[in-house]
Formats: structure tokens, sequence, C-alpha cells
């Protein structure tokens, strides 16, 4: 189900201030940068590590060597042995112990993890197409994802979002979600699902699941 997976797109700082409550700080329109200190601001975070730097020249440069990229395979934890060093030896404490250990360390080192209770998002159709992605032809139907703002009413949050899936294809099959923020989806509703919806204006980011 998408909103399962979908409650992890939801912005931390945004999740913060629907459960939490946290009231607006600029009278007007925030700009770029003011969202930007106040996300840091929420979330404890005094700066940020620099970016890869796209000049080869430069000593921040983008790695694409692949024996300095590997450099560090050696010291990934096997994920065959528990944390506290037992082996795991049998398919049931993969799924019990193992496999839970895993995905702690995924959300506290890479996802993160939302505060609880997550308001809810409530997800509507608004259109579907086919096309291509990739190079492959899949089935798109375009999504729009309205979080519940009880918490917070000052912010109203519209998530639009692309699933696609392989076209004629039966069983399971691999999924491709394309979220966009943009300021196309909170219009949308007032002018209704349209069946001819293209893909979002600006670049999408895409994870698969």
């Amino acid at each position: 189900m998408p909103s399962k997976r979908l409650a992890r797109f939801v912005g931390l700082a945004l999740v913060v201030a629907l459960t939490h409550g946290v009231g607006p700080v600029w009278a007007g329109q925030p700009t770029a940068a003011d969202n930007h200190q106040r996300m840091l601001r929420l979330l404890q975070i005094d700066a940020l590590r620099r970016g890869a730097d796209g000049d080869p020249a430069s000593p921040h440069a983008a790695n694409y060597d692949e024996a300095r990229a590997n450099g560090l395979m050696h010291t990934l934890p096997d994920p065959l042995r528990m944390d506290d060093g037992s082996a795991v030896t049998d398919a049931e404490t993969w799924w019990r112990a193992r496999r839970p250990e895993i995905v702690a360390h995924f959300e506290r080192e890479i996802y993160g993890r939302a505060p609880q209770p997550a308001p809810t998002v409530r997800w509507t159709t608004r259109g579907e197409s086919s096309r291509t992605l990739g190079g492959v032809a899949v089935d798109t139907r375009s999504l729009e994802g309205v979080v519940d703002n009880a918490a917070f009413p000052g912010i109203e949050v519209a998530i639009a979002l692309e699933l696609s899936v392989p076209a004629r294809t039966d069983g399971a099959v691999p999924v491709v979600l394309e979220a966009a923020v943009t300021g196309a989806s909170r219009s949308s509703r007032a002018a209704g699902p349209s069946p001819n919806s293209s893909p979002p204006a600006s670049r999408p980011t895409r994870a698969t699941a």
C-alpha cells in the first residue's frame, strides 16, 4: 500500500510541526532560505556536511572511482550476524531478530523516524495514463495525498504522486513512485480530476519500492 510507504516521504520537519503544534514563524510568505533554516532548527542540526563538487579539479569533487568508492566495504556489518556477534543460522532468526535490527539501523542512520502519532494521509486518484519510463512501457496512476492537519489547521499539505507499474503484466511487479512538491496539487482539487493528467512540471525525485 502506498500510504504506508509514503508516510516516510512527508518531511520530518513538517511532521514535527503537525504533531507538536509548532506555530508559524513568519507573517508573510517564507523564502526558501527561511524554510531551510527553520528545518535545521526543528531538527536541531547545527551544520551540514559539504556536498560533492561537480568540478573534477575541486578537492571536494564527486568520486566515480570504483576502487575508492568500495574502499570501506569491509567496514559494513555482516547481514547474517546479529549485533551481538552471534550468527544467523536459520530463517526464523532472520525474520524474528536480524531483519528488525537492520531495519532499525536504516531508520536511525539513513531514513529517519517519523514522530508518533504521524498524521494520516488520504489518497485519491486524479488520473491514469500510459507512458514509457526508462525505456519500459508503464501504466501510471496520478495520485494526490491530503495530510490530516487537525493537529495544526494552519498548514495544508497535499502530496502529488505518480505510481507506475510495468504495463501488461500480472502478479507482483516493481513499483516506481515519483513524488513532486508543487503548487499544482492544491489547485487540482478545485478543478477536479483530469483523466489526461501530465507529470508534474518540476523534476520529480524517484524512489523504488
